[in-house]
């Protein structure tokens, strides 16, 4: 009787921690995501920069200005 309760008993926390690492590599996965979605923003950022940046001193080219 005492075995078949301990059993019972291991196998519900078993499941429990299963359920809890599901969660924890679910919430990893999404703070991955949200990572690189930030650092895609930033290389746009930058990138619309360089070129916001090479216009202007083409710009400046064009009128002499140097």
């Amino acid at each position: 009787m005492f075995y078949s309760v301990a059993i019972g008993l291991s196998e519900f926390f078993l499941v429990l921690l299963s359920l809890n690492l599901v969660q924890v590599i679910r919430t990893a996965q999404n703070g991955y995501r949200q990572t690189m979605r930030a650092a895609d923003q930033a290389n746009m950022t930058a990138s619309e920069i360089q070129r916001s940046l090479a216009d202007r001193s083409l710009r400046f080219k064009d009128k002499g200005w140097q």
